[in-house]
């Protein structure tokens, strides 16, 4: 599997669908392109061939601002002699509880329940798959707009699992190694 959430330059495009048709990668998730300097973002034949695409979003969780924000200010602050910040406390941090599984759900549907609670991943695939018959220029323009109107998502530790929900001891375990509170 190929997940690139990096830079778009970090994997050549052209070399990893070789790859692929040699049979050497199974799966593409591709959140950054080689096309995102240009005016397309994204190539076409790169949103076809994906597994998963999306519009280069992997950073823009509403926790990932706050922090992004905060360094920023913190090294300006660093730079010119400002106050520093502190610890900032972070707004809504009460966990929310999520859904538990259907009940005989196994350990894979478990880690697929929680996960698409948090973040459903497919759903930002669909909204870029529309860009595939696009011109370039609309493509990036679409691209760009994905990114501009992009809804609030929360990071995996403001949502809480537990065996009481339905999960089980292992799947919370798993959940809470990738970040969810338990």
């Amino acid at each position: 599997m190929v997940f690139n959430t990096s830079r778009g330059r970090v994997v050549d495009e052209g070399s990893l669908w070789r790859a692929r048709a040699e049979g050497l990668v199974e799966q593409v998730v591709l959140d950054v392109y080689e096309a995102e300097k240009t005016a397309q973002r994204a190539s076409g034949e790169a949103l076809k061939r994906a597994d998963i695409a999306t519009a280069h979003i992997a950073g823009y969780s509403y926790d990932g601002k706050v922090a992004g924000t905060v360094m920023l200010y913190e090294a300006l602050a660093d730079r010119y002699g400002w106050p520093g910040m502190g610890k900032i406390d972070e707004l809504d941090t009460e966990p929310r509880e999520l859904d538990g599984p259907q009940v005989g759900a196994s350990y894979l549907e478990q880690l697929d329940c929680a996960v698409r609670q948090a973040y459903d991943i497919q759903q930002d695939h669909e909204k870029l798959q529309k860009a595939v018959g696009l011109e370039d220029t609309e493509r990036g323009a679409y691209f760009d707009s994905l990114r501009k109107d992009y809804p609030v998502r929360r990071e995996f530790g403001n949502y809480r699992v537990s065996v009481e929900q339905g999960y089980s001891a292992e799947a919370v375990v798993t959940l809470k190694e990738l970040g969810f509170v338990g």
